[in-house]
Parts: structure tokens; C-alpha cells; sequence
């Protein structure tokens, strides 16, 4: 049988990337030197041009990784430009003659335009924690999340994974709760579970979000989990 990848585990970052990107792996002080080097530079060269000052520290991060195989890939974010609008054109031939008049190398450039997206599976596990503090029943703070990510699907984000920015579409969801949730007679822990559309934990061609939530209840403590599954 095919072994089954843990959703939080290390194996996603084969394709995933965590919060520390800069590691030296045993390399020699030099390159590690002339990697900061560039960093610095780089993050130099956006505070000096305004053009670029919705250039967020997502898109800072995956310019720096880039340095490791001597090229660098410019995202730029904004819901500003227009259809016709010749900014895109003019904003990607000047940069990249500035770029390689500072870094000598070729500059390959992309356009991303996306609103922002604040879904995540750690922000609705604690968001489902707020409500049932407000005193919301988990059954029903349950069945009103699932109508909510049932409407979201199809929705789009752009997040940035180890070899490149990628565009995501959520193609399903699944989400989980376990333990004394309902004040029955039975002091048994239940298990309710509901999810729509599948995706295989067999392998990593796709992204998975996964947080686990712990709710402290009058009846003991609950498992809340949620799993959104994107595709590239």
C-alpha cells in the first residue's frame, strides 16, 4: 500500500515552504556572504524606486530564494492596472534593465493580479474557536462554515511554493470534528466528518492547508481540523 503523507509533516517541504527559507546546509561561508549580499541589494533597490511600493514581503522572500540558480523571477502585485493599461509593458522593460545593470544576469518577469485572499485553514479553525466563545453551538458553527467553503470554491489565491509563485484554485475542503460536543447521555466521543471533493495524501501535486484547532468544552476538550485542498 502506498504510504500516505501526513498533511502537516516535513514531506510537504518538497514543494511547500516553511517560514525559515535561508538555510546554509553545511556551504561555505562565502556564498553565504554573497547571498546576503544580494538580499540587500535587492530589498535596496525597492525602497529606491516608489513604483514598486506594493511590493509585499511574500513576493521579497521568493526573489531572494531565487538567487540560489542565478536568476530572478519579479512578481507584482496591484489591482490598479487597468486592461489596455501600458504599465505592465513599460513597468516590465524598465525593471528589467535595471536589474540586469545592477545583478549582470537576465531577469525573467511575470504579472499576477489577484485580490486579496485571507482564507486559510489556521484562520478558520480560529475563527470557529471566537464563535463558539460567543457561545454558538459547534454543530451549528459547523454547518454554517461548510456552506461558506462550499461557496468558495472555484476561489482563487496566489501563494509561493519552493521552485515558484503559483496560482491555487480551492477544489475542496474537508473538515473534522471529534470528541464530547453534544450534550447527550452518552459520554462516548463522537466523530462527525464532512468533506467535498477529494484529494489524494498519496502524493504532493497539488497543496494542502491543514490546521488543527484543540476547543475546551464544558464536557471536555474537542479536535477541530480543516483541510483545504488546492490545485496548480
Amino acid at each position: 500500500m502506498a504510504q500516505k503523507t501526513n498533511p502537516i509533516g516535513l514531506r510537504l517541504g518538497t514543494n511547500q515552504v516553511w517560514d525559515l527559507i535561508v538555510q546554509k546546509y553545511g556551504k561555505k561561508q562565502k556564498s553565504y556572504l554573497n547571498f546576503l549580499k544580494k538580499q540587500f541589494l535587492f530589498n535596496h533597490f525597492f525602497l529606491q524606486h516608489t513604483e514598486f511600493k506594493n511590493v509585499g514581503l511574500l513576493v521579497q522572500k521568493y526573489l531572494i530564494a531565487k538567487y540560489t540558480s542565478n536568476n530572478i523571477n519579479f512578481i507584482y502585485n496591484t489591482s490598479l492596472v487597468l486592461p489596455n493599461s501600458t504599465l505592465p509593458k513599460e513597468l516590465i522593460k524598465k525593471t528589467q534593465l535595471v536589474l540586469k545593470d545592477t545583478f549582470g544576469i537576465e531577469v525573467n518577469m511575470k504579472l499576477f493580479f489577484s485580490a486579496k485572499s485571507t482564507l486559510t485553514a489556521n484562520l478558520l479553525t480560529a475563527y470557529v474557536n471566537y464563535l463558539f466563545e460567543q457561545n454558538f453551538t459547534l454543530k451549528k458553527i459547523i454547518s454554517n462554515l461548510i456552506l461558506f467553503l462550499k461557496s468558495q470554491l472555484g476561489a482563487r489565491k496566489i501563494i509561493y511554493l519552493k521552485n515558484a509563485v503559483q496560482e491555487l484554485e480551492l477544489i475542496g475542503f474537508k473538515v473534522k470534528i471529534s470528541g464530547r460536543f453534544e450534550n447527550t447521555r452518552n459520554r462516548m466521543a463522537k466523530t462527525y466528518e464532512q468533506n467535498i471533493g477529494f484529494l489524494s495524501l498519496t502524493c504532493l501535486k497539488n497543496v494542502v492547508e491543514f490546521h488543527n484547532q484543540v476547543i475546551y468544552t464544558k464536557l471536555g476538550t474537542c479536535s477541530f481540523q480543516v483541510w483545504l485542498f488546492y490545485k496548480s
